[in-house]
């Protein structure tokens, strides 16, 4: 590696005014439809402006990956002008091919694969619009410093960008065409980077990587004006807890691109009001995400919400019925589609899932991120055209992004609601799958009482989602359903259950539509289980009688019909209310609260009915079996 004599970080350029409001009306680029999250940045053009130049990761090795996501991304800033596909243009079984040819196809966008399998030309093509390179080392763990500084740096009058170089000959070819080495980061950390070109970066974003995954998202980080790190241990580090603090101090909605250790990762960020995509694997999103596909992307079947005096129940598929028949009521739930790199993935095509020859056979449930709507609305308008009848769509954890309500900012939590809302219009969605820590939680009230919610379904992190075991309350007239057992592995007891097990419990539970032990949502685990484990289920639910079997949407339509919201919470009894007044219950949380005499006067003391519902009243104090009556179960 060419190494210049060591030096700190210089400013990249001096920022004149008329640069700095160069750059915020970039970054602030108006979305297709007003309300949405500025923070996924847009093209100054969009895609198809210019052509798309194709390359093919068969043909890059590591570090060329990354100079070419570098430049990508710094490009995209005006318009889209690289992507990349896995192998062969023509590839059935490769996505990135298959939105390529639906952009070239159905949208018009010119594309050129003279430097399909020639990286180092491609390069020098681009070279006249490079206005320098940094160098960085893989060994010395400096790929995220490089990325970092090609998103803070400017893109100058000429539209040149900074691009990322990690070996000898690529540095060689991009030398040979005048395009100078600016800094040599091979020694450099992020931390470095980001003190010094702080001031440029959006603070809307931030990207999530080890630097073994540093070809994948570099293009959007660079594009987005987003850092790049590593999210190291439970808190993520010095590094993060920097970026998570200034991305806070913009304000809410903050976006957690890449990924972590899942359960520390999205709970310590929800506390900087940061909603997580996974997608560590994601590329050509500025590509995607900069497609002008609908004004709004509307779901050819509208979902009619149960208040509307033209809502009717599907009566045409699989014994879906408003009357009280005396059957049990089940609805599968395929899991994880919050995940972004795994909708713009292998999900839409791959046989196991969407793309399986079998759906459409039986009544599906989806979850699919509406944040699609900006990140990819090519793919969320591609899903919905293949949509058959027996496919609904609901909200990928926990609304436009993964949150647990529970851990998030608090203050900011009806900004997310908010947020999820005007993305749910958008989407045409109407029902919100939501991870929490806990089952009975006020957290819960701002996604479940906005207006586009008809029904919450809600799972729990641990217990394989299905720690309520299909407890249903409600939020005014909204039901929140959760996960009754999951299709989760070959599990024979518990709430992680194979398909026989399934089976059984399901053959146990009641046969009363009035009841909500008559309804069972059943998360399906998207990494153990497929559609035609689905399709095997119903069958066998089929064969034993007394079931019905339907979508997401009209589950909640017949709860909504044959299920009376009332009574939900037990009713307190015991000595209690000898000595307590002024007690209120919270519908939603069951929260019973209470002023209670003690020996220094009147107490306030809170039980959840949940746990316990016989009362009485120690020294100020509810208590339930001997113990001080928990709030929470």
């Amino acid at each position: 590696m060419y190494r210049l004599a060591p030096l700190k970080i210089i400013m990249d350029g001096v920022w004149s005014l008329a640069l700095v409001a160069i750059m915020a009306c970039m970054i602030s680029s108006a979305t297709a439809l007003a309300g949405l999250n500025s923070a996924y940045h847009k093209s100054a053009r969009p895609v198809g402006t210019s052509p798309l130049f194709v390359v093919s990761d068969s043909a890059l090795n590591a570090t060329q990956t990354v100079t070419i996501e570098t430049l990508a991304g710094g490009l995209a800033r005006d318009t889209p002008q690289i992507y990349r596909v896995a192998d062969q243009l023509n590839s059935t079984s490769d996505s990135y091919a298959v939105w390529l040819d639906i952009m070239r196809t159905n949208y018009s966008v010119a594309v050129n694969t003279t430097f399909l399998n020639s990286p180092l030309q491609l390069l020098q093509y681009f070279a006249p619009r490079m206005r320098g390179m940094v160098l960085y080392d893989p060994a010395t763990n400096s790929t995220n410093a490089a990325i970092t500084y090609c998103a803070g740096a400017y893109t100058d009058d000429s539209g040149r960008v900074v691009v990322a170089v990690g070996d000898v000959t690529t540095q060689t070819v991009l030398s040979a065409a005048n395009v100078p080495v600016l800094q040599d980061l091979t020694a450099t950390t992020v931390a470095d980077v980001y003190n010094v070109f702080r001031a440029n970066f959006s603070h809307q974003m931030a990207s999530f990587q080890p630097a073994s995954k540093s070809g994948n998202l570099a293009e959007y980080a660079v594009f987005s004006r987003a850092p790049t790190m590593e999210y190291l241990g439970d808190d993520g580090g010095e590094t993060v807890a920097l970026v998570a603090k200034d991305i806070h101090a913009k304000g809410p909605n903050g976006i957690a691109m890449g990924w972590g250790p899942e359960n520390q990762y999205v709970s310590q960020l929800g506390k900087s009001a940061m909603y997580v995509h996974a997608s560590d694997w994601s590329m050509d999103v500025p590509s995607l995400t900069n497609l002008n596909v609908h004004s709004s992307v509307k779901h050819k079947r509208t979902f009619k919400a149960p208040h509307s005096e033209s809502f009717k129940v599907n009566t045409t598929v699989h014994n879906s019925t408003a009357k009280a028949d005396k059957k049990h009521t089940v609805t599968f739930l395929m899991t994880d589609g919050d995940n972004v790199q795994w909708l713009l993935g292998p999900w839409a095509i791959a046989p196991d899932w969407f793309g399986s020859p079998l759906r459409g056979k039986v009544p599906i449930g989806w979850t699919v991120t509406p944040a699609l709507v900006s990140v990819a609305p090519l793919i969320l308008d591609y899903i919905y055209s293949q949509a058959t009848e027996n496919d609904s769509f609901v909200t990928g954890p926990s609304g436009v992004g993964y949150i647990y309500p529970d851990s998030f900012d608090p203050p900011n939590l009806d900004s997310f609601a908010s947020m999820t809302s005007t993305y749910m219009e958008a989407a045409d969605m109407r029902i919100v799958n939501i991870i929490n820590n806990e089952v009975f939680s006020d957290s819960i009230k701002p996604l479940a009482q906005n207006n586009q919610t008809d029904a919450v379904f809600l799972y729990t992190y641990g217990d394989c989602y299905s720690g309520g075991k299909g407890a249903m309350y409600w939020s005014g007239s909204t039901p929140i359903i959760t996960g009754r057992a999951t299709m989760w592995g070959n599990g024979t007891s518990g709430e992680c259950l194979g398909i026989e097990p399934l089976v059984s419990l399901l053959k146990s539970l009641p046969k009363d539509p009035t009841s909500p032990d008559g309804y069972s949502l059943i998360p399906v685990n998207a990494w153990s289980h497929n559609t035609s484990d689905i399709v095997k289920t119903v069958e066998m639910l089929e064969e034993a009688g007394g079931f019905s079997v339907v979508t997401p949407r009209d589950f909640v339509a017949q709860i909504k019909t044959n299920v009376k919201p009332d009574g939900t919470c037990p009713t307190p009894s015991g000595s209690y209310s000898a000595s307590c007044n002024n007690c209120t219950i919270d519908k939603l949380t069951c929260l019973l609260s209470c002023t209670c005499d003690g020996p220094s006067g009147s107490d306030t003391s809170e039980c959840n009915l949940r746990c316990c519902s016989n009362l009485s009243n120690n020294n100020g104090l509810l208590w339930c079996d001997n113990q001080q009556c928990p709030t929470s179960c």
